[in-house]
């Protein structure tokens, strides 16, 4: 029996390219992820999401060089086939530790995947980063490069395990409640507790690491509050009107580096069956992961779980006055979940939808 190691990229003895040609073209995807540790000086010099160097402008520079470096895969990386690439995304968000995490997601319809282009956007776009703040610290870090997800190909799909990532609970109360009448905050709860403090209750059983309240910047706390000395208030920037988005952002930008389980406090039979089945359905490529309407199939926005890699795509939305959370989460193509619990996500925004779900 011949125990000589069969090589791919070795033929007689010579290096050479895996022969590609009987295979079939067909949409393939892959999506890379790397962190970069600025430190403390670097990361205080954050301002409306970008970073401005001795250089210039950092992220935009770190996100040039990833794209260009995507399409030059193939000059850089020996037997790498050149390949059409047809969309590419990058994107640099706040991480922890004063750290960004930057994100690259390609796209081809070729004969092989892509997962080197987007390994090498994070790659170049990581020393971008670290050149262009270099004169700051030269002790930045680059680490944690990975694979996160590929798909097509004869391989399959894959998904990278994910990490440790603390998961952040927020309780929306800031609404107007003009339907209802009054404040539905402070509403009771068939179990004696305000909707507000039962939504929070269930997010600290649902394993959150901190629970914060969504108010309006000049709203009181609602009812069923006392005696919680932990209680974090996220308030609205005075004057805002992007409704649930400004609570949603407020949030993520105090903790960029966690996971926001958002929750409406207008879910009065939402369970915690619910919640724990959203945490453990996350992928670790998801930027947002929700349940499914049950009466048209559309995301439900105000129970589902937005990652750090959403904060950009939410902060472009507000920017370009785009509102809606649900209307976000179609264009981002949101992965959504079935239901576990039926009617658990039915919210009460009228007299009449509170008195159907207090009769069930």
């Amino acid at each position: 029996m011949d125990s000589t190691p069969k090589f791919t990229h070795v033929r007689d003895g010579q290096p050479t390219m895996v022969d590609i040609t009987e295979k079939l073209a067909g949409r393939r995807t892959a999506i890379a992820e790397a962190h970069v540790t600025l430190g403390a000086e670097i990361s205080a010099k954050f301002q409306n999401h970008e970073l401005h160097g001795p250089k210039g402008p950092v992220f935009q520079t770190a996100i040039i060089a990833g794209t260009m470096a995507v399409k030059k895969t193939a000059d850089l990386i020996p037997f790498c086939h050149p390949l059409p690439v047809e969309q590419c995304e990058i994107r640099i968000v706040p991480g922890a530790e004063h750290s960004v995490i930057i994100r690259c997601e390609v796209t081809t319809t070729g004969k092989t995947g892509v997962e080197m282009e987007a390994m090498t956007g994070v790659s170049v776009a990581a020393l971008t980063v670290y050149d262009m703040c270099k004169a700051m610290n030269k002790g930045i870090c680059i680490q944690e490069i990975r694979l996160l997800s590929k798909t097509g190909g004869k391989s399959g799909d894959y998904r990278a395990p994910a990490l440790p990532t603390p998961l952040r609970g927020l309780v929306l109360a800031g609404g107007r409640s003009s339907r209802m009448g009054r404040d539905k905050a402070a509403m009771l709860h068939p179990d004696g507790r305000s909707l507000a403090r039962r939504s929070y209750d269930l997010l600290r059983e649902a394993g959150c690491d901190s629970v914060a309240i969504s108010l309006r910047y000049d709203q009181e706390i609602p009812l069923g509050f006392d005696g919680v000395g932990d209680l974090e208030i996220v308030r609205d920037p005075e004057g805002a009107s992007a409704g649930p988005l400004s609570g949603i952002l407020a949030a993520m930008r105090l903790q960029p580096a966690a996971d926001c389980l958002v929750i409406a406090c207008d879910l009065p039979r939402l369970d915690a069956a619910t919640l724990a089945h959203l945490i453990a359905s996350k992928r670790v490529d998801d930027r947002f992961l929700a349940y499914q309407s049950d009466f048209d199939g559309l995301p439900e926005p105000l129970c589902a779980l937005y990652t750090p890699a959403a904060i950009g795509v939410l902060e472009d939305a507000l920017r370009n006055d785009f509102r809606c959370p649900r209307k976000i989460l179609i264009q981002q193509q949101c992965r959504l979940l079935v239901p576990v619990v039926a009617h658990a996500l039915d919210n009460a925004n009228t007299p009449q939808d509170w008195e159907n779900a207090m009769r069930s």
